[in-house]
């Protein structure tokens, strides 16, 4: 859920305005007061910057920013939680003295004057950590906005077999587009692929995303349409994004083996289109 990390960036933002440690009203010292705080500071508003960008496009890329902000929050948030927690025990020491003084013996406790601005902090910082790790996910499913888009004809980048046999795409094309079913496997397909491209541990060719594509690609000619209406819908190509999963020319070579076998595509790395 990307907006998430939104909030978090958020909440950060507000725990370094907020009292780090505070004497009633005599004296209060918020987090933007001091250097760590300023830097948290900072660092939230790059970090909401990201996650916004990525709301707004439907992305979920350059998610080690969540990881490194909320890390150095947690961070921040411990260390100065216990500096703080030293000069709050000080003040305490003396409160206690001066009540023994006036022969008041009740104690002060030192975390009387911590302020919540430290715990605010640190809350935000766990939801950044966690989004950045991917505990958040979208659900790949079709919404209702995401069928909308689909009403383009299928452009054929792939294949000159498809310019010599026009009729297979004109013909499959309002009879495939007009159908649910086909639309939710297109979009499904492109959520399930982005969500491992976004994996910062992890990733790579799952079932879902090979069983959906063998739905769909039974035949040479229904593997062509399914990849030119994917670049047509998402301006990405297929093969490409589907390399993207893994590093290794082995996992790479497998993840698309399917148009390899549909002799679609070269058998070797860079796996270019045949002609």
């Amino acid at each position: 859920m990307k907006i998430i990390p939104i909030v978090s960036a958020l909440i950060i933002a507000i725990g370094c305005f907020m009292p780090w440690i505070q004497l009633g009203a005599l004296f209060t010292n918020r987090g933007i007061d001091g250097p760590d705080g300023a830097v948290m500071l900072v660092a939230s508003v790059i970090a909401g910057a990201v996650a916004f960008y990525n709301q707004s496009k439907n992305q979920t890329n350059n998610t080690w920013v969540y990881i490194v902000v909320g890390i150095s929050g947690l961070i921040v948030a411990y260390m100065d939680l216990n500096e703080v927690k030293e000069r709050a025990e000080k003040i305490a020491e003396g409160l206690g003295q001066l009540n023994n003084l006036f022969g008041n013996n009740k104690n002060v406790s030192s975390w009387n004057f911590i302020g919540s601005g430290l715990y605010i902090v640190a809350g935000g910082s766990v939801g950044l950590l966690l989004s950045g790790l991917g505990v958040f996910k979208d659900d790949p499913h079709t919404t209702s906005n995401d069928k909308k888009k689909l009403t383009d004809i299928a452009a054929p980048k792939y294949a000159k077999k498809v310019v010599a046999e026009k009729t297979v795409v004109a013909e499959k094309t309002e009879e495939e587009i007009a159908n649910e079913q086909y639309q939710q496997g297109l979009i499904f397909l492109n959520k399930a692929i982005k969500q491992q491209q976004g994996q910062i541990f992890g990733g790579g060719m799952t079932e879902e995303i090979s069983n959906e594509i063998d739905k769909f690609c039974q035949t040479q000619d229904d593997a062509i349409y399914f990849l030119n209406t994917y670049n047509n819908f998402f301006k990405t190509d297929l093969i490409d994004d589907l390399k993207k999963l893994n590093s290794n020319y082995d996992a790479i070579r497998q993840n698309v083996s399917k148009f390899i076998e549909l002799d679609l595509i070269e058998e070797k790395f860079p796996h270019a289109p045949k002609n």
